[in-house]
């Protein structure tokens, strides 16, 4: 569990830095279909990434 802990957290970085950028990216150039699905993909990597963080500490080793 741990191990799926980790690459959630990956996961959740990746989307949320790809959401953030592709979509600040897509708002200046003005396309707002665009935009909008990469900033709505944020929300969903941070709680990917929180979820991630949880399941690895939860499930690490004890001390």
């Amino acid at each position: 569990m741990r191990r799926l802990g980790r690459v959630l957290a990956y996961l959740g970085v990746a989307l949320t830095a790809i959401g953030i950028i592709a979509g600040f990216y897509y708002m200046v150039r003005g396309d707002e279909r665009p935009a909008e699905f990469f900033f709505t993909i944020v929300p969903v990597g941070f709680l990917t990434l929180f979820t991630g963080v949880m399941t690895a500490l939860l499930f690490g080793p004890r001390r």
